[in-house]
């Protein structure tokens, strides 16, 4: 039963990471970029300070020579550049974002908010669904919540940075069937406990299969999850905190 169940969560992140790469694709056909183009790119987008070839390497999971190679191609498409050229060797200084470059790498972070709706499609075929729990949090709300639980693991004071729920780039989210049943994980919302965290040696087997589910669904549609709970992930974009919220 639990093998049967783990081939069809193995099979799920698989569909979910190649929704990913093809809204990718789609996005930047225009630009004639493969997936490691992409990938170099968006990384570079998420470090303004710029990364070395080695950083970008480790980053992007692939090895330094090819890193070279695609460094060598994007700086000749025109999007990227050494920002501090290094000494002897070309790409040892740190590699950035040309202007042309920040725009197809910011194109193709659109190309994730699409994937995000293919992943749900293909949690749908495997008899799942998301549940958002919370998004946009009102400053005021997030000062009552420090009032209840004034404990940073699991509550962001808002005397010294406030919460990303209110910057509006995080949402706190769970797994249901397609009838909109609850089904098992690791903890109910907002359980301040050692249940919370992403180690799931203290939870049945099952709630911690829906769990790295979800995780790794949320990070193949380009989101980031927090250690301290298991539903908390955020948008690699930062933004201000907001009073209200406005969608545009």
């Amino acid at each position: 039963m639990y093998a049967e169940r783990f081939q069809t969560f193995s099979g799920l992140i698989s569909r979910a990471e190649k929704a990913l790469q093809r809204a990718k694709a789609e996005n930047v056909r225009g630009y004639g970029l493969r997936s490691v183009h992409v990938s170099c790119l968006l990384a570079l987008y998420e470090h303004e300070e710029g990364l070395t070839g080695t950083e970008l390497a480790a980053v992007c999971g692939v090895d330094r020579a090819q890193i070279s190679r695609v460094a060598s191609e994007l700086t000749g498409m025109g999007l990227i550049c050494e920002a501090a050229p290094g000494p002897r060797r070309r790409y040892r200084g740190a590699l950035t974002l040309t202007e042309e470059g920040r725009a197809a790498a910011a194109e193709n972070r659109i190309g994730e908010q699409q994937a995000s709706r293919r992943a749900q499609e293909a949690l749908e075929e495997a008899g799942y669904s998301l549940l958002i729990w919370d998004a946009f949090r009102p400053v005021e709300a997030q000062f009552r919540l420090w009032e209840i639980c004034p404990d940073p693991v699991y509550v962001a004071n808002p005397e010294t940075g406030c919460s990303s729920h209110s910057r509006g780039n995080t949402v706190d989210v769970t797994l249901t069937d397609l009838a909109g049943n609850a089904v098992e994980m690791p903890s109910g919302f907002d359980d301040f406990s050692p249940l919370a965290d992403r180690d799931y040696s203290d939870v049945p087997a099952e709630a911690a299969a829906h769990a790295q589910l979800l995780e790794e669904v949320m990070t193949a549609c380009g989101f980031r999850p927090y250690s301290g709970e298991w539903w908390h992930f955020s948008d690699t974009d930062e933004y201000p905190v907001e009073e209200t919220l406005s969608p545009d």
